[in-house]
Order: structure tokens, then sequence, then C-alpha cells
């Protein structure tokens, strides 16, 4: 690296690093929350004699060949004396017998390195070290204590800073070899596709000034290879320390690694890359969320045992990381979180920065303004974050959970917040407000549940009964966090009624998640309308915004709209209409189409006719137990020319990219705007109240963004060609044309025996 990196390193951090032992901890142990855990010092504090000094400060600053290393911290407390005491306060909802070893530990070695750095000011022979703990249930207090001489702590000091100083080094020769490799990349292909230099130049400019831009790029321009090759390229320029790229699916994080492949990222090149994956979906033997299992029993045993042979790895390649978990009995899972500070490229899903129960707060609130957020397929983010942001509580689950406690206290505290679920045969409401009593109530169920539970000694664990317990306290925690968008609903579900708190407006959360990033990149193929997207993911406005057309020629797709009315009340006389033109699509042309449905009934009603009227034609329907899975579904797809009817919105009308040019055409049938609901109508009269068109943000847009998003499967390659079918007369307005891509040119179908010619000349003409 040019310029020699400085490391800004806590004494916690650094007794963590060293020093921590034992299992993983799941949280099924009562934990202080941060609020907590300051009052309690700060109770602590307030008890001590005269001459008891607080919150001391201790720093240490050396350099070695490569890097530059600034430690500190804040002794708690300091009595100064013939043997100075120094104390450290924590605060644990464990007894003294209960608090586990490796926890007590990290905290001595903690106190051990605070003794180390405060004798490089203040020489003394030996130190009074104390670790002091507020046990937060009863406010009883227990101490450890011992007596430390000055070479002590000097070599435990020393011993603790060579082992990081060591790993440090080998980061940092690591960086050398990617910056050098990087700064050597060339883009891979003789000349840029249309539109994609203009990308690449924009995003370039973007993320070295840190700046956030919104950039709508049509399918097939090479968006992902576009943005990622300027990224790597800052990235040796030391503009920042990271890469994140998050999408919503994981067919988006395959892009990323075949962007990679074609920059030639073989096994060799040392970029480290690393692919967060939810727990449930790496571990080897699948256990419940409050199971634990080989691979973390003493986790940072056999971590501290392995981990610098996995730091001079030049480079991190996703399989070789799970066949090191394997053969070391690590959880994967948790391997790759220790190793997302030394990572180069992270490629994760949405949640892992946005979801306040997944994301990583402790690293990304710490180190957000060295690294570079790359947001793709941002046209999901709005929906996936208004879900993320939103949370719900049902009653059965309540109820369930008061006949498996034992506790009376519990019990007692479960029937209180029952109280604020309305009777069975109420009507949905919503509400400005939540109910002003109700978060003490949930906070003090919370608080004893979790005391009992952690106190049992389960033979066979209750996953249900603890997964209960965790909506609740996420559901408090979220009420804590009450923000001016959000809405308190109750409603009948099913069998159950429910309590939710609905955002009905994320951008407010997602600014303030992204804020401290270096820059931020939303990108996506369907963007349009762009200020309407530009509004649903921020209420500031955007640096640069840019809309890139198609680069294919405009004749690869022939575009034809079909005046039907596909509204709810009128979908049964519909179905003729749609059959017929579905069947005289097949007959001009017969190969592999997908027919996108609003809803899954109107789907089968259709499917039901097709079958009794045009029994010739070879049929596909999402949820059927050939298509359990988006391999099969799509396996058949290639292997049979067929009718694929689908969902609108769903995996499968979205997210389908078949290889070798296999499918023909794309028929929407409706406008695909999500159904009426409470939920809709409040996101429509809170936009409606901002001053924007509440209709448009709640239904029209979403849907139109459906519609899109289904189109793009047909043309993504300079050879594709192929047909959009769009059957509904609204797509015959204005005010949703105004927003088609521009590639679309619609030809109006009014008749099914109409429908012949155009299609056959399509398919005729030479190109």
């Amino acid at each position: 690296m040019s310029e020699r990196p400085v490391f800004r390193i806590s004494v916690s951090d650094l007794a963590d690093f060293c020093c921590r032992r034992g299992d993983l901890n799941l949280g099924l142990q009562r934990s202080p929350s941060a609020q907590e855990g300051q009052q309690g010092q700060r109770t602590v504090q307030k008890s001590k004699t005269a001459g008891y000094v607080k919150e001391v400060v201790v720093t240490a600053e050396w350099q070695q060949t490569l890097f530059t290393c600034l430690l500190g911290g804040r002794i708690d407390g300091v009595l100064a004396g013939d043997i100075p005491l120094l104390e450290e306060i924590k605060t644990t909802y464990c007894s003294q017998q209960e608090l586990p070893d490796a926890q007590r530990a990290v905290h001595w070695a903690q106190l051990m390195l605070y003794g180390a750095l405060y004798l490089q000011t203040d020489p003394a022979e030996q130190l009074h070290l104390q670790l002091c703990y507020l046990k937060l249930d009863d406010d009883s207090v227990f101490t450890f204590d011992k007596l430390v001489t000055a070479d002590e702590l000097q070599d435990f000091y020393q011993s603790c800073r060579q082992d990081y100083e060591q790993w440090l080094h080998w980061q940092c020769e690591h960086w050398q070899r990617r910056d050098t490799f990087l700064q050597g990349l060339n883009f891979p292909y003789s000349e840029f596709r249309q539109g994609q230099r203009t990308l690449s130049v924009q995003a370039y400019r973007d993320l070295r000034d840190g700046q956030r831009g919104l950039y709508q790029a049509a399918t097939g321009l090479g968006k992902t290879l576009g943005i990622l090759f300027p990224a790597l390229k800052l990235l040796a320029e030391q503009r920042y320390r990271q890469i994140w790229y998050v999408t919503a699916k994981t067919s988006g994080q395959r892009s990323v690694l075949q962007a990679l492949d074609q920059l030639d990222h073989r096994n060799d090149r040392p970029v480290r890359v690393l692919i967060l994956s939810a727990r449930e979906r790496v571990c080897f033997c699948n256990p419940g969320p409050a199971t634990i299992c080989e691979g973390q029993k003493n986790f940072f045993d056999k971590w501290q045992s392995i981990r610098n042979d996995v730091q001079q790895q030049s480079h991190w390649n996703p399989d070789q990381l799970s066949a090191l978990a394997r053969q070391h009995n690590l959880c994967p899972h948790q391997l790759s979180l220790q190793l997302v500070p030394w990572a180069d490229l992270i490629i994760a899903d949405y949640n892992y920065v946005f979801d306040p129960a997944v994301r990583l707060s402790d690293y990304l609130d710490q180190h957000a303004r060295h690294i570079a957020l790359l947001v793709d397929e941002a046209h999901n983010l709005p929906d996936r974050a208004r879900d993320m942001f939103s949370i719900s509580l049902e009653q059965k689950a309540l109820v369930a959970a008061a006949k498996t406690t034992a506790d009376r206290t519990v019990k007692k505290q479960l029937k209180k917040v029952q109280h604020y679920f309305p009777a069975a045969d109420t009507p949905a409401q919503a509400f400005a407000e939540p109910p002003a009593d109700i978060m003490p109530a949930l906070a003090t169920l919370t608080e004893h549940w979790l005391e009992w539970f952690a106190r049992q000694q389960w033979l066979v664990f209750p996953e249900q009964l603890f997964e209960t317990l965790m909506t609740c306290a996420r559901f408090a925690q979220r009420l804590q966090r009450w923000q001016p968008e959000d809405r308190w609903l109750c409603y009948p579900d099913h069998d159950t009624q429910t309590l939710a708190i609905f955002c009905t407006d994320p951008a407010p959360q997602l600014d303030v998640l992204t804020a401290r990033f270096h820059a931020v990149l939303y990108f996506s193929g369907s963007l349009q309308p762009l200020e309407f997207f530009a509004r649903a993911l921020s209420q500031q406005p955007f640096t640069q915004m840019l809309e890139l057309p198609s680069p294919f020629p405009h004749s690869h797709l022939l575009t034809l709209v079909i005046p039907v009315n596909t509204r709810y009340d009128a979908r049964t006389r519909s179905i003729p209409t749609v059959a017929d033109m579905i069947s005289a699509v097949w007959q001009a042309r017969p190969g592999r189409y997908l027919v996108s449905f609003p809803s899954y009934q109107y789907l089968q009603s259709v499917r039901e006719y097709l079958q009794v009227q045009h029994p010739h034609l070879p049929l596909l329907v999402q949820g059927t137990s050939m298509a359990d899975t988006t391999e099969t579904f799509v396996q058949h797809l290639m292997e049979t020319p067929t009718l694929a009817l689908v969902i609108a919105g769903g995996r499968y009308a979205e997210g389908l990219d078949l290889p070798d040019n296999l499918l023909q055409g794309v028929i929407v049938v409706g406008t695909c705007m999500p159904p009426p609901s409470l939920q809709r109508e409040l996101i429509q009269a809170h936009f409606q109240n901002a001053g924007c068109d509440g209709f448009d943000f709640a239904f029209r847009f979403p849907g139109l963004n459906r519609v899109i998003q289904s189109a793009g499967r047909v043309i993504r390659r300079e050879t594709d060609r192929g047909m959009l079918i769009l059957m509904d007369d609204r797509f015959t307005r204005q005010e949703l044309r105004q927003h088609f891509p521009a590639h679309w040119q619609p030809q109006r179908i009014n008749r099914p025996q109409d429908l012949a010619a155009p299609l056959l000349a399509f398919w005729q003409a030479d190109l």
C-alpha cells in the first residue's frame, strides 16, 4: 500500500482477539443492553469513596514496518495509593457462581491490558486489579481481585501485542499483493457495451468522492461488471478499505461471482471474497435457532488455533472456507463473521446491512466510513426494508406460551399483554400511536421471561417457546424505536388476532443506516420511474441519478398490448380471452414462455380453462411438485418447450435467467398491482400527506415494476430476441405508458385472431 495504514484498536477488542475462548453465545443467556451497562457502570462509580477517579484514559502508539497502531481505552476507575487500584465494572444477570469462566477470562485480559498501559505513565511495582460485577436484577455486587506485578503486566501486554502485530503484518502484506494485482487489472473486454462505460465512469466518480448514486441500468447492459470494476480499482487506490455488495436474492450474489470470473479472478488472485449466508443455510448439522451444535462448542478455542493459517492465505474462496470449517468442526456461519473485518469484498443479503434483527451493527457502526456500499436489485429494497422495519405479534403464540411456561410471574405478564389484542371478531384497525402503557408491559414480560428461561435445564429444548420469547423481545425493542411514519395495527389473521408495528415509509430509516458509509450506490435494471424510487429509498436528494436505456436494438423485442379487463371483478369473464391469446402465442411459435399472473387463484382458473379448451398446450405451473425449487423449474424449462405459469413478483417471474436464449417471450396478465389491504391504504395515505401521489406509491408503480421485472427475462444478451405481451386495458393509458422503458415500442392488438399476424412477421423477420 502506498500509505502506511493506521489501526485504531480498543483495549477491549485486543483482549477479545487474544484471549476469547469457549463456546459461541447464541443469546440464550440474558445479557445487559448497552444502555443498561452504561447505567450500571455509573451506579457503581457513584458509590465510590473520595479519591476514586472515573474514566481514566490510557493510550499507546507504536509503528511497525507496514503499519501504525493506536491502542486506547478508558479505565472505569482508579484509586491512587501505595498500590494503585484499577477497577473494571461489568453488568450481568449471572450470579458469581453462574458467570462463565470464558467471559471472566476476557474481562481479566482487558483489565490486565489497562494495567500495563497505566504503568507507562504512572509507574508502580504492582497493581491491585479488581473486576466488579453489578447483578442488575437485584443490584447486588460481587468482585474478583488480585495483585499483579509490573513485570507480569508487561509480559502479558507484549504477548497480546505481538499476536496482534503478526496478524496485522500479514493483513498489510495481503493488501500490498491485492493492490498490485488490482492496479494492473484491465477491463476484461476490448470495449464496453453501450451505456456501460457511462455507468462505470459515474460509479468511479461517486465512489471516489464519497457520494450517493441511483442508477437505472437496463437489463443486459452489464451493470454488475460495470460497477464492480471501478469499485475494485478504487479499493486499490485506498479510497476505502472494504466493499459490501448486497443483493435481494442469491441469484444476484451469483452475478457478482460471475463478474469476478470475468475479471480473471481465479483462486490465485489476491482478493479476499467473503459470502455471508444465513446460519440455517450453511450449518452442517442444521441446529434449531437456540441449539448449540458441535461446531459452536469450543468455537473460539478452535478458531484461535487456526486463525493465523487463515490469515496467511492470499485469497479466500467460499468453498475452501466451507471445507476448512468442516475439517476443524467450526460453525461456518460464525467463521465467516470472524473474517468480516479482514475481507476485501463482502457479498451478502440486504439483511446484514438493513435488518435490525440481523444487521452487523457493532461492526458497521464502527467501520462504515471505510466501506463502499453497493446495493444491487435496488427496486426490491423499499418493500424489503418496509418488512424489516415492521414487526408483528400473534395472540395464539402468547396463549401457547402461557400453557408451556410454569412461572407464575411470566404467566401473569403474558395474560396482561394479551389484553391489548382485540376480540376475535374485531375487524382490522390502524392507529397513529401504540397504546400508551403497552411498552412497559412488554418490557416487564420480556425481562421476567428471559430470566426464567435462563434458569431452565431443558432436556428437550422448546424451540417454539424460544421463538415466541425472541419475538416479544424484538417487538419491545421495536416499540422503543417508534418512528413518525409508523402505524399501530390490530387485525385478524387466519385463526388469531395480530398486533403489528407497520412502517409506511422505510426511507427515513434507510437514510440513517446508510449515512455513515463512505459511499452508497443503488442500482437495478428496473427503477422506473426513477423519481419514484429516489423517494422510496431516501428522503435526501441523490448526488447523481443515472438512467441508461437497453444497449440492444429495439427490433429484438416485440411488445404487444392487449386491452383486456383483468380487474378483480372482471377476471372470470376475462378467462376465455386470456386463454385464447396464450394459445395464439403458442400456435405462432411453440417455445418457452413465462406467463405472469397477479394471483394464484387467477392462474389456476386460466390453467383449468386451458386444460379443457386447449389440451395440447404443455403447462408448467408454479407451486406444483415439479416446480418446488427454482432448480427443478429451470431444468424443466431448459429441457422442454412449455408455457410456465407463474405469480408476478415471485422468484420465477423476476429471478429466472435461462441460458442460451431459451426464453421466447413473457406474457403479463394484469397490471401486477398489489392487492388492496389495510397496509397499502396506509402507505397511500402517508405519501398523499407527504405531497406525493399516494396511489402511485402504494399501487401503480410497485405493479409497474413487477411488469418491467418480468419483461426483463426476455432480452439479456446481444443475440436474444423475443416478445412481450401486456394483457390489460390499463396498459393503453398514458399514466402507465409514459413510464414504459424506451425499448418497448408497443402495438395494440384488440382480438385473439389479430395476434397471429404480428407474431409470425416478427419471428420470420431477419435481424
